[in-house]
């Protein structure tokens, strides 16, 4: 009743002016203010999708390494087991090799190439030294350029030591991609040993 008898006691016109000015601090309010708060809740979507993701790989990571403390000492290959030398010839085949390690783990390989390392880091071959020793070896160098994340990178590297490809680290760089606030630019140089 009280409010009844001050809403007829106002003038009219101070009524329509008060709902005037309420109705349009709150389509301010619902035009601006809360489309930027709904703009940076769907922003951060993407970021908590890759978080879940990198959540699942951890765990399915952490069931293998559980798996693999279970397992006698006997059964675990080590990294230097079944590793195999290819021949020149066989070099796109290890490419091709390294190539699918790096599409398992969700690694893109922007360009890649190999040739031997340069004749001044190479020892001279003894001349006491019988055919099939260390002199028929030849190293070669793999330089790659990747796009992936640090996840994803550590996995590719893992893949690679336990795969039949025979190659070391040697250098990696990485930096950050301008186009994907997700994925790093890595250069990285592998050396790999060829059978003449």
């Amino acid at each position: 009743m009280i409010l009844l008898n001050l809403i007829t006691g106002v003038d009219k016109k101070k009524l329509i002016l008060i709902f005037l000015i309420a109705a349009v601090v709150f389509y301010v309010d619902i035009a601006y203010i809360m489309k930027f708060q709904f703009d940076g809740i769907a922003g951060m979507e993407p970021k908590i999708v890759k978080i879940q993701k990198d959540i699942d790989t951890f765990k399915r990571d952490a069931a293998n390494v559980e798996a693999l403390k279970k397992l006698p000492p006997q059964q675990l290959s080590g990294p230097l087991k079944n590793k195999k030398f290819v021949n020149p010839e066989q070099m796109s085949l290890l490419i091709e090799t390294i190539s699918d390690i790096a599409n398992k783990n969700n690694v893109k390989i922007m360009q890649i190439s190999a040739a031997p390392e340069s004749k001044a880091k190479e020892t001279a071959k003894p001349k006491n030294q019988k055919p099939g020793n260390e002199a028929d070896i030849q190293s070669y160098i793999l330089t790659m350029e990747l796009l992936t994340d640090y996840h994803h990178f550590g996995s590719f590297l893992s893949d690679l030591d336990y795969s039949s490809v025979i190659c070391s680290v040697q250098e990696f760089r990485i930096t950050g991609n301008t186009d994907s606030y997700d994925k790093e630019d890595i250069k990285l140089l592998l050396k790999t040993y060829v059978k003449k």
